[in-house]
């Protein structure tokens, strides 16, 4: 009987593994890929350990090699589909570092957010946890389980493809202002507060307005 019970545990726990290693497994996204050069390709994407290590396949069958993130311009995810989704790799304001953010709403002042963690972000219609991650994402209160949410961030970008971020709860430092420099008019009615992130899509209509 007690070896019954140990060969059940085993098989029981030997599953649980397999099943939180399949949860890891990064999957291969139908994506079409535009380089800077004008050039483009379509094929199957996957990013195993991060976003700047992109796997590239022309088609299940293919070999799969590396692409040079550098010389990505965009990344459109499921592009034949209604649920396609934009990533790009753009500096981050005062051009510290590469940022990779996927475009919510193109415009003048065009809309992005980032997450620390990116992975998440690009395979955010994926769950890649492995079930002891899953667990350990759960938190208890009051005797009800909930689960924490990913933390995304806002940014902001002109034409020139510059992030920004952005806390609607908060005003822009001075550093983030000169940002603006090139328009007067807005720095101006910002610091009348006539203008204020908290209202982000009324912000984005005056800087089209004024800053032409």
């Amino acid at each position: 009987m007690k070896k019954l019970i140990l060969l059940v545990f085993i098989l029981f726990s030997t599953k649980t593994f397999s099943q939180g290693l399949q949860l890891r497994i990064s999957p291969k996204i139908e994506s079409k890929i535009f380089f800077k050069d004008g050039s483009e390709e379509k094929g199957l994407i996957r990013m195993s350990s991060s976003v700047f290590d992109i796997r590239f396949r022309d088609s299940e069958e293919a070999d799969e090699r590396k692409i040079d993130y550098e010389e990505v311009e965009k990344i459109i995810t499921y592009p034949d589909s209604t649920n396609s989704r934009v990533f790009q790799y753009l500096n981050n304001y005062k051009h510290r570092y590469k940022m990779f953010a996927e475009l919510i709403k193109k415009d003048k002042l065009s809309i992005y957010i980032n997450s620390p963690k990116e992975l998440e972000l690009f395979y955010s219609d994926y769950d890649l946890r492995s079930a002891e991650e899953w667990m350990n994402d759960m938190r208890t209160k009051n005797g009800f389980s909930l689960k924490i949410a990913k933390t995304e961030y806002l940014y902001l970008a002109k034409e020139d493809q510059i992030l920004i971020p952005v806390e609607k709860r908060r005003k822009f430092t001075r550093k983030y202002l000169e940002y603006f420099s090139d328009c007067p008019e807005l720095v101006r009615a910002y610091k009348n507060e006539e203008i204020s992130l908290e209202k982000l899509s009324d912000f984005i209509e005056f800087y089209k307005e004024a800053c032409d």
